[in-house]
């Protein structure tokens, strides 16, 4: 009987260290790319386009190589922005882009075609890898060691006809 009441106490005691056990593993730590499409995703939600009652879903292209980004992007569980849905590809260069883009997100080797997407396709919104001019500035992503820095420039968005949200200036730039 004692042999008994020992041995529920036992399994009681190892239930509990496993349970915290179980509780206290750490939680999954971001990598830069992960944490790149999640700011992309969330730029997103708090930008309007002026053209967005005739946008059915979103179109992300990234022009240029990076296929980390491109994962960790379609890795997102909750691609769904204002109830439209987001698709996302890759291309290597600007005649490759489709022509139903809703945003470009410019890699830094990439920054030179900026005009040029403004000059093509219009009610795009850009967000740009690395320093960029602020002529050609909309949204900035810098990378500096293990933190992610967003620049935004209220007034080019708003000369392209973007509505921007306060929370977005709340944490990525000026008002």
């Amino acid at each position: 009987m004692i042999f008994l009441k020992r041995l529920e106490y036992v399994i009681a005691i190892l239930f509990l260290v496993l349970s915290f056990r179980l509780v206290a593993e750490p939680a999954h730590a971001l990598t830069m790319d992960e944490g790149r499409a999640h700011y992309i995703i969330e730029l997103m939600k708090h930008i309007t386009w002026p053209n967005e009652d005739h946008i059915s879903h979103f179109n992300i292209i990234i022009l240029g190589n990076d296929k980390n980004l491109l994962t960790a992007l379609n890795n997102k569980s909750k691609r769904v922005i204002r109830g439209k849905s987001v698709s996302i590809d890759q291309q290597e260069s600007l005649n490759e882009a489709i022509n139903k883009v809703d945003v470009f997100f410019v890699r830094r080797n990439k920054s030179s075609l900026i005009p040029q997407i403004n000059a093509k396709h219009k009610n795009v919104l850009i967000i740009s890898e690395g320093n960029v001019s602020k002529e050609n500035l909309m949204i900035g992503v810098l990378t500096l060691r293990n933190s992610i820095k967003l620049t935004v420039n209220r007034e080019n968005l708003i000369k392209y006809g973007f509505i921007i949200s306060n929370g977005l200036l709340d944490f990525a730039g000026t008002k």
